[in-house]
C-alpha cells in the first residue's frame, strides 16, 4: 500500500531517494521522510537525522550528495590515519560532509572549506554551522589569480 501511496504522489527521484534513505536509516525514518515530501512536492532538500555521529544535515534527493554521503559516512573513506593535524582545506568542499566529517574528527583543527558553486555552498553553510571549527568560503583554489566560469552541464 505504502509504494503504491508512494508512485501516485512522488516523483521518481523523490521515490528512488525514500529506497536510499531506508536502507541506510530504516522504514520509518524514510516514511517520515516520505510524508514531507508528499506535503512539500517542490522541496529540493531533506534533512537527515538518521545518525548521532554528524547531527542534522541537508541534502538534495537524487543528486550526487547522496553518493557523497555514502563516501563520507558509509563507506568512511576519510577515516585515515593523520594525526593530528591544526589546519585542514577542504577545496571543492561541495555541500560540506567531508569538512563537516574533519571538524568533528579533529576538533583542534580549523577547517577551511571552499566550494565556488553557489547551490553547493548555500549547502555547505548550512551542514556546517553546527561546526565552530569550519570556515566556509565561496572561491576556488587555482594556480594563479584568475577568473573562471563554473557551468552545471546536467542542467
Amino acid at each position: 500500500m505504502l509504494k503504491s501511496i508512494a508512485k501516485r504522489y512522488l516523483r521518481t527521484d523523490h521515490r528512488s531517494f525514500l529506497g536510499w534513505y531506508r536502507s541506510r536509516f530504516g522504514g520509518l525514518a524514510a516514511f517520515r521522510v516520505g510524508l514531507g515530501l508528499i506535503f512539500s512536492p517542490s522541496s529540493d532538500v531533506v534533512q537527515i537525522t538518521g545518525r548521532r555521529e554528524h547531527g542534522p544535515i541537508v541534502i538534495r534527493p537524487g543528486t550526487a550528495d547522496q553518493a557523497v554521503y555514502d563516501e563520507v559516512y558509509v563507506a568512511r573513506e576519510y577515516a585515515i590515519d593523520v594525526g593530528s593535524p591544526r589546519l585542514i582545506l577542504d577545496a571543492g568542499a561541495h555541500i560540506g560532509l567531508a569538512s563537516l566529517y574533519f571538524a568533528q574528527r579533529f576538533p583542534k583543527a580549523l577547517v577551511v572549506a571552499l566550494e565556488p558553486e553557489s547551490r553547493n555552498f548555500a549547502l555547505l553553510e548550512i551542514n556546517t554551522r553546527q561546526a565552530g571549527n569550519v570556515v566556509p568560503i565561496n572561491a576556488a583554489l587555482w594556480r594563479d589569480d584568475s577568473t573562471l566560469e563554473i557551468r552545471d552541464l546536467s542542467v
